[in-house]
């Protein structure tokens, strides 16, 4: 945050209140994060030693799929809180920013590297 928030240009009040919008989000992404751990255990279990019981397997990755969602939703709740902090300045450039780092990976994910 603090590379994007130079880049941005933003003031320490800005700064106070990004802090606060992402303290506020921790108690809810935390758990989310434990919940991926554990799943992530589960599934190295599951499939420890070339064993495969697809019903398992399926029931871990949706759960874990569910939490991934839970966590772009969180994250995408963020980007939004803080966006609205931001001067039209500092949105204009972040628009570009966001821009320029979809192209960047965009393009890798389009050409399958």
């Amino acid at each position: 945050m603090d590379h994007i928030g130079s880049r941005l240009d933003l003031t320490k009040d800005q700064k106070a209140q990004v802090n606060t919008i992402i303290a506020a989000e921790r108690t809810n992404v935390e758990p989310l994060f434990a919940q991926l751990a554990a799943s992530w255990q589960q599934m190295r279990a599951a499939t420890t030693g070339g064993q495969f019981n697809e019903e398992e397997v399926r029931a871990l990755a949706a759960s874990q799929a569910k939490t991934i969602t839970e966590l772009i939703v969180v994250k995408e709740r963020v980007k939004v809180k803080v966006y609205a902090v931001l001067t039209l300045e500092q949105r204009t450039k972040a628009d570009q920013m966001q821009e320029q780092m979809e192209s960047h990976f965009g393009g890798r994910f389009a050409n399958g590297s």
